[in-house]
């Protein structure tokens, strides 16, 4: 454990609503500035991928179409976290910070990152991130697609005249516009202690 580091920088999270742009710039953040990023989607994926206990669980709450309860959210992302990011491969090391997409999204797995962030030293950062209500809707229409994936028309699909469905934009393989916003879109930032 020796080479698990005692004071780690910056624990940055974006919050707002879908569309709003929290994964792009989280994603952003994290190659620009050198962070960790912690991505509970893909966590979540991997443990059912790997066919964990946890991912077991994972893998029925999620068929049903419910969120993941908070105990089993921070099990995963402590032990992501702390035994793979920082021991197991070191890669907190030299990283100036962690940028967590996804997480915390309930007061409890707050009072979680706060935890952990007290163990390490480590301030946590919120990035609240806001749109008008008109284009957050045109945003989330912009995320229907064609199961052909050939986008040329907005409504109906060129390549085979079937209306959109809504896509899931978590696996990167469907083709959307961007849905970056600009800095203005930035409403505040704060800590917290």
């Amino acid at each position: 454990m020796d080479n698990i580091p005692v004071n780690l920088n910056p624990f940055l999270v974006f919050f707002g609503p879908p569309g709003v742009g929290k994964g792009t710039f989280s994603r952003l953040v994290a190659k620009e500035y050198n962070f960790d990023r912690i991505v509970t989607g893909d966590l979540l994926r991997r443990e059912v991928a790997l066919g964990t206990n946890l991912g077991s669980k994972v893998s029925s709450i999620l068929s049903a179409g419910k969120y993941v309860q908070d105990e089993l959210i921070c099990d995963i992302v402590g032990y992501i976290y702390i035994t793979i990011l920082l021991y197991r491969n070191n890669i907190g090391k030299n990283a100036r910070g962690i940028v967590f997409d996804g997480f915390p999204r309930t007061s409890v797995q707050v009072q979680y990152l706060k935890g952990i962030a007290e163990t390490w030293g480590s301030k946590i950062y919120c990035m609240n991130l806001t749109l008008p209500v008109n284009i957050l809707i045109k945003r989330l229409q912009g995320r229907r697609v064609c199961y052909s994936k050939k986008v040329e028309n907005v409504q109906i699909c060129t390549q085979c005249d079937s209306t959109y469905n809504v896509c899931s934009i978590n696996d990167g393989e469907y083709v959307m516009e961007p849905l970056l916003p600009t800095p203005q879109d930035i409403q505040k930032v704060w800590a917290i202690s």
